[in-house]
């Protein structure tokens, strides 16, 4: 279990690489297109899915340091960098998953944050 993103009134279970994060279905619908369709499709009856302490899992195909940074940015909306020094880690995972998963302002931070650091002509 995360540490810091399993939240005990969480609705859903993401595993990724044997690291476990309970977060709201509803919060990822919201910022991510794919989670929206995901989760708006008929669901098999609960005995046939996989699941962990009520509620239903995932399993992403991502490492867990890009599933936190991702899941950090959405539920802090911003605030989880406090424009300071983030790690090149940080701007790639939510660059990555921002488009993976059809998270607008995520590609939109990590696109800025790049700009920031490296000039866009010689």
């Amino acid at each position: 279990r995360h540490k810091d993103l399993w939240l005990d009134d969480g609705t859903l279970v993401i595993a990724a690489e044997g690291v476990l994060f309970r977060v709201h279905m509803s919060l990822l619908a919201r910022h991510s297109d794919v989670f929206k369709e995901m989760f708006s499709l008929p669901q098999p009856a609960t005995s046939l899915v996989d699941q962990v302490d009520g509620c239903p899992l995932v399993t992403f195909h991502d490492t867990a340091s890009d599933a936190a940074h991702m899941l950090q940015a959405i539920y802090s909306l911003g605030g989880y960098v406090n424009n300071r020094m983030v790690s090149l880690d940080y701007v790639s995972a939510i660059l990555r998953l921002g488009n993976k998963y059809a998270i607008p302002h995520l590609e939109s931070e990590a696109v800025a944050r790049l700009l920031d650091v490296y000039s866009k002509s010689l």
